[in-house]
């Protein structure tokens, strides 16, 4: 029957530590598992972990990466597909702007630019405005009789 006077932990859980510098006969004795003098064999202050024995560290040994100018001024876009163009022109709409993206929730986020790529096809002829665009999605809306107007 099982009550809190017969609870016992497993076995395995209840293990003691190896007690070091007990003896030889404990299997732990004279230098307690340490080796033979050398810094790391005394007591006190252990060694830095990324101490590498005098040698430059390895994280002193890299160059300090802080981002290049590049990443730091480039323009991110919220990508939109020819196949969400498609979707919202088949609802009736004709004129699709980066505002009209947002509200039907192809555009997500604050960040207001927009960029339309070559994903699907377009059937429906569509007057679009937005920040950018690929060659290839404006031909295609182009061929369809849509046109295309880049907002600064």
């Amino acid at each position: 029957m099982l009550n809190h006077s017969t609870l016992r932990p497993k076995a395995s859980s209840r293990t003691s530590t190896k007690r070091l510098g007990r003896g030889l006969g404990s299997g732990k004795g004279v230098f307690s598992g340490r080796g033979s003098k050398g810094q790391k064999a005394r007591t006190g202050k252990k060694l830095h972990p990324l101490f590498e024995g005098g040698q430059t560290p390895l994280h002193m040994r890299l160059p300090k990466l802080r981002g290049s100018g590049a990443t730091k001024h480039s323009k991110s876009f919220n990508i939109v597909h020819l196949s969400d163009l498609e979707k919202i022109a088949l609802t009736g709409v004709t004129t699709i702007s980066s505002e009209t993206l947002f509200e039907g929730g192809y555009v997500r986020g604050k960040n207001p630019l927009v960029k339309v790529l070559s994903g699907g096809e377009i059937t429906q002829a569509v007057v679009l405005s937005v920040h950018a665009i690929s060659s290839s999605a404006q031909s295609a809306i182009e061929k369809a009789g849509g046109s295309v107007t880049l907002l600064s």
